[in-house]
């Protein structure tokens, strides 16, 4: 096998299937708690399609065997970690997410234009949407009543489901004083105000980005 360059660690194909095997938290000594897998793998993907279980359920149990699902509620619940597109990932990683967040509905795609322009026809169900989760609380989704002017349309599967796409946007949009909606697909609806924000930090959006990349390559414990 010729010399590596300068820099460049190379492996051979029993040692790459090792390293990818420990990167996943598959091999021992594994994690201990559902928020270690979470920092260590960087996220957690959640699915609410359940042939045999839920994804985020099944990657658990895989690195941890039994263990109790009511402790991902609870982690998400007191905010030690967050949702962000379908993700669950630590708190400690809210701030490199913000920028994104805050640019989401900025620009000139399709997407964002269309999304702006929704909101802006369903202000009033917005308004409804935001003051039943101030007032109640956490709710399925199923407890919000679909008060949209104008549906959602967008050629995809998300046509006519109108609440959950509106818990999205505002999610998303983070403002000063206004609410931070978090869905959870875990089954409920966290709320909090964007304060939350203002707890964890934040960071330039160009600043962002280079440290989100590197998140997404978190160390591999090879043997």
């Amino acid at each position: 096998m010729p010399p590596a360059p300068s820099g460049v660690l190379r492996l051979s194909a029993a040692e790459a299937r090792r390293a990818a095997v420990a990167g996943q938290l598959l091999a021992d000594p594994g994690p201990r708690s559902i928020a270690e897998v979470i920092a260590q793998l960087g996220w957690l993907q959640i699915d609410p399609t359940a042939v045999v279980e839920r994804t985020e359920r099944l990657v658990l149990f895989s690195r941890l065997g039994a263990y109790d699902p009511a402790e991902l509620d609870r982690l998400l619940a007191a905010r030690e970690l967050f949702e962000y597109r379908a993700f669950i990932l630590p708190r400690s990683d809210y701030a490199l997410h913000r920028p994104s967040m805050r640019r989401y509905l900025s620009g000139t795609r399709s997407r964002p234009v269309y999304i702006r322009g929704w909101l802006q026809e369903n202000r009033a169900f917005r308004d409804y949407v935001l003051r039943r989760l101030r007032e109640d609380g956490p709710l399925p989704t199923s407890a919000i009543e679909d008060r949209a002017r104008t549906p959602w349309t967008t050629g995809g599967w998300n046509d006519g489901k109108s609440v959950p796409m509106m818990l999205e946007s505002p999610r998303s949009r983070v403002r000063q004083n206004e609410l931070l909606t978090i869905t959870s697909k875990v089954g409920r609806l966290a709320v909090g105000s964007a304060a939350f924000c203002d707890q964890v930090g934040g960071m330039r959006p160009k600043a962002g980005s280079r440290p989100r990349t590197r998140r997404k390559l978190p160390e591999t414990r090879a043997p």
